[in-house]
Formats: C-alpha cells, structure tokens, sequence
C-alpha cells in the first residue's frame, strides 16, 4: 500500500515535469515537446495504474510504453547529472531537488519496464504450461 502511494506521488511529479517541459518546449521544437506531452500521458496512465492496479493501455502498446519509460529514465539521468554539475555553483533549492526528483523518477521508470517484462514473461510461460496440458 506504501509502496503504491509513494509510486502515485513520484508518477505524478514526473507528470507535472514533463507537463511542464512539454509546454516550454513548444516554441523551440514540436516535435519534443509533444513527445513529452505524451510521456506525460504515460506517466499519468502509470498513476492511474499505481491507484487502480489496472493499466489503461492495451497490452499491443506496452512497447511503446517502455519506450516512453526510457525517455523519462533518460530525462532523470538528465536532471541528475545536471543537478549534480551545478549544485556545486550554485547551492538553490532547483538544484536540490533536481537530484532529489530525479532518483525516484528513475527507480519508479525502471521498476515499470521490470514489471512489465515480469507480466509478459509469465504470460508466456502460463501460455506454455496450458498448451502442454
């Protein structure tokens, strides 16, 4: 129960971030900014999942789910390093929680894509057992 509730907070940061760089992006470059409008989305649908225990995506698109799955773990790599080259500059608040956020987005990213491949894997194996049967 914690551990879901602390999955919903840290998916919905990561949704608030990215919501808020896909806006800024906008002027500068579409097209990354509706790529981070749409992991946004998935990072919503990732709450949706922590709170329900259901997904909202069809099990075809779970691809296209680990490849937003690794923007947001590529995005909080981003934010880590960057906190980590600055905060010794400039010691803010911004910094702090750049590496604070960035942990947590990264671990929340990562546990998504083993899940998923732990779900699959046993649906393979099920399928399996139930063929020899």
């Amino acid at each position: 129960m914690v551990k879901r509730l602390i999955r919903a907070i840290f998916n919905s940061l990561g949704f608030i971030i990215f919501s808020v760089v896909a806006v800024a992006c906008w002027p500068e470059s579409i097209p990354t900014s509706i790529f981070m409008g749409i992991a946004a989305l998935d990072q919503l649908e990732d709450v949706y999942y922590a709170v329900y225990g259901r997904r909202l995506m069809p099990r075809w698109l779970m691809p296209i789910d680990i490849v937003l799955e690794l923007a947001v773990i590529a995005f909080g790599m981003l934010m880590l390093v960057y906190g980590l080259i600055y905060y010794s500059y400039f010691q803010t608040w911004f910094f702090k929680s750049a590496l604070l956020l960035s942990v947590p987005m990264i671990y929340c990213a990562a546990e998504d894509i083993a899940l998923w491949w732990r779900s699959e894997e046993h649906e393979v194996r099920e399928k399996a057992f139930v063929k020899k049967r």
